[in-house]
């Protein structure tokens, strides 16, 4: 039985899929301890794996106004903030560990201080990317317009100053931002299938494309309005980070108020029921729903483009309309539209009528479900988390 170190990075998107990896190694009898966030605490206690804590740092990058895409942000502001949280987090978790032997550790691709944990305690690592695996070429499109260059940014000199201290302290070589955001690891399983990341050619065979981790949720309600059979369903949401979308949730109902069927809204909990426009008796409007079990239903989702929920619903091969918000959402937006399995539109130009002709083209033209059926299918047969599983066990021995 081995000992597993797992660090996560904080946010809905990141934990669910590693959930269904970790469940299936304690499976195979090892032991897992994983830091993340208080947020999700409960969450991770509930797969089995021991939950220790670091403090979130996302107040401090304030991510979610910084990165809507609605006017020029400092990338460089950005990671000089993000390389401080991660000497935090690095202490921290090298303090709480120095006595204990683990055999390997995980962590999030998206988290700099997770590969250099493993690094300073000389393990195997393997880095979990639930976003499409970025190169330089990916990671730009995946940033909003405006974002600031090095001779347009007053944080550039303190960027490059943390920069240079972080890869003396750490013994790494990281030269921008996207070799801060983007940490592989011996090997990186991405959560997609071949087909559906992004020139998927240029990725060495470190990289294992094993599709979502579809892992039946513990907190989930019982969706008693998925009864009727015969309905047609539209599911609306969000997501969970960047979900304070009034405006967007109000010109939803305008356009779905005369759909002959069920329109579900997913408002988060930051939005309250009674803030909404007039809401259709055709509505179920909540703060929270299971996704996945409306995803199985559904004959359509409008989604903001984040990844997990993007490959969810084509997971189930549901057709969508993408809304994307910020980071990794435009460049799922353009991928979804490029492979014909829905369309994106732009939430600076959205509007109720656009929204309502949007979906009625998608829901009459067959090819948008035949394609997403198309995703679907190499999503299913990409393994999910029981292949992450083997793969690690390629690299890593099992203990006895």
């Amino acid at each position: 039985m081995g000992k597993v170190l797992v660090i996560g990075f904080p946010g809905e998107g990141h934990v669910n899929p590693s959930l269904g990896i970790v469940k299936e190694l304690m499976t195979q009898g090892e032991k897992v301890v994983y830091y993340g966030i208080e947020d999700y605490a409960e969450k991770i206690r509930k797969s089995g794996a021991e939950f220790r804590e670091y403090e979130d740092f996302r107040p401090s990058l304030d991510m979610s106004n910084r990165m809507t895409n609605e006017e020029s942000y400092d990338r460089y502001e950005i990671m000089n903030l993000f390389l401080n949280e991660s000497e935090n987090i690095i202490t921290k978790i090298m303090s709480e560990t120095k006595h204990e032997t683990y055999d390997y550790v995980l962590y999030d691709y998206h988290l700099l201080a997770g590969s250099a944990v493993a690094d300073l305690l000389q393990l195997p690592k393997v880095s979990l990317c639930t976003t499409f695996a970025l190169n330089k070429e990916l990671a730009t499109c995946m940033m909003p317009s405006g974002q600031t260059e090095p001779d347009q940014s007053s944080f550039y000199p303190q960027f490059e100053k943390s920069l240079n201290k972080f890869n003396n302290q750490y013994n790494t070589q990281l030269k921008d931002s996207i070799d801060i955001m983007s940490n592989p690891g011996d090997i990186t399983l991405v959560f997609t299938s071949e087909f559906f990341q992004p020139n998927v050619s240029e990725f060495t065979s470190e990289y294992k494309f094993i599709g979502p981790s579809i892992v039946k949720r513990l907190d989930i309600e019982d969706p008693s309005y998925l009864q009727n059979e015969n309905e047609k369903i539209i599911f609306v949401s969000m997501g969970t980070i960047f979900n304070q979308q009034l405006e967007i949730y109000n010109l939803c109902v305008e356009a779905l108020k005369d759909f002959e069927g069920k329109v579900i809204l997913s408002i988060g909990k930051n939005t309250k029921p009674e803030e909404l426009a007039h809401i259709p008796e055709t509505f179920v409007v909540k703060q929270y729903v299971p996704q996945l079990e409306i995803l199985k239903c559904a004959d359509l989702f409008i989604t903001h483009g984040g990844m997990n929920s993007s490959s969810e619903g084509l997971y189930y091969d549901t057709p969508l309309v993408v809304i994307p918000m910020a980071v990794d959402q435009f460049m799922v937006g353009d991928r979804v539209q490029e492979l014909g399995a829905g369309v994106k539109l732009d939430k600076n130009n959205v509007s109720a009528e656009l929204i309502k002709k949007t979906v009625n083209d998608v829901l009459t033209t067959h090819t948008y479900k035949q394609h997403a059926q198309q995703i679907g299918e190499s999503l299913r047969s990409a393994g999910g988390y029981k292949q992450g599983v083997k793969e690690i066990f390629n690299v890593v021995p099992v203990k006895a």
